[in-house]
């Protein structure tokens, strides 16, 4: 048996971003969301055992293996096979993501906004954006 999985796209490294700093009387009313994703990482796995008892051959196998998925952002998986002996098939679902896609490329996403109060009422906002890799 083998797991074949395709990328369709991964990044890592270096991104392009935009920061934006400002100062209010009072705290800021117009603090955006923060853009969050949540990666999945998957360990997929399965085991037989082969045995045949009889008086010319005495035999008896077991193995078990494991495929591991790093943590990405992805539709909805299904894998599914089939085996040519008594248990014929066995299928598992592994379930999306939240969001199951990165935006679009040169989207800006949110990293993060930080809020600190300074004095006699001042407030200094700085958010960080991040544009999406194309």
């Amino acid at each position: 048996m083998a797991l074949e999985l395709d990328m369709n796209e991964g990044y890592s490294g270096p991104c392009v971003a935009q920061i934006t700093e400002s100062f209010t009387n009072g705290p800021p009313l117009d603090t955006p969301v923060i853009t969050q994703f949540f990666p999945q990482g998957h360990l997929l796995g399965y085991a037989w055992y082969a045995f045949g008892a009889s008086e010319d051959c005495n035999l008896c196998h077991a193995q078990a293996r494991t495929f591991s998925i790093p943590p990405s952002i992805h539709d909805e998986i299904t894998i599914a096979g089939g085996v040519i002996l008594d248990n014929g098939q066995f299928t598992d679902t592994l379930p999306a993501t939240v969001p199951t896609a990165l935006p679009a490329p040169g989207t800006l996403i949110t990293k993060s906004v930080d809020v600190e109060r300074w004095r006699f009422g001042v407030f200094f906002k700085r958010v960080t954006e991040i544009y999406v890799p194309g």
